[in-house]
């Protein structure tokens, strides 16, 4: 294994496999994660080294993990597809907030998000973002003024 670390925004790569050099830029969205939200979906934005292309990601290959939990299980994407220079994947957000939730983490709190996949000559590629969870009600009040 080979780490990569992007300092601009504290995302790490690793390259897996056939000794190629594959730097993988993953950004998770929304950045921050509010268990009481009842939005539908996770984005993943992935971004491959130069000379690789979002069409040569295996749709199908792609997964989304926690890696501190060892025994939360992987997601898959309802959908994704290959932009000019990145692939967007959209992942179930209440599967993820259905593992968070086993953590029993003490929030708000950052976690590691990694996204796993194959391209179509085989080799194995992922990456981590951060983001942080929060579990707030918001509150909504009525001025009479």
């Amino acid at each position: 294994y080979q780490a990569i670390s992007n300092s601009s925004n504290n995302n790490v790569s690793i390259l897996i496999n056939t000794g190629k050099q594959i730097f993988v830029d993953i950004n998770i969205y929304p950045k921050v994660l509010n268990l009481k939200n009842k939005g539908k979906r996770i984005i993943s934005g992935i971004r491959l080294s130069e000379g690789y292309y979002p069409h040569d990601i295996t749709g199908d290959s792609l997964e989304l993990s926690i890696p501190s939990c060892s025994y939360c299980e992987v997601i898959y994407p309802t959908c994704g597809f290959p932009l000019w220079k990145r692939y967007l994947a959209f992942f179930p957000r209440q599967d993820l907030i259905d593992e968070i939730e086993t953590m029993n983490l003490e929030l708000p709190t950052k976690l590691d998000i990694k996204i796993t996949g194959v391209l179509d000559d085989g080799s194995l590629f992922e990456g981590l973002d951060t983001i942080r969870v929060i579990n707030i009600r918001k509150k909504w009040r009525k001025d009479n003024n």
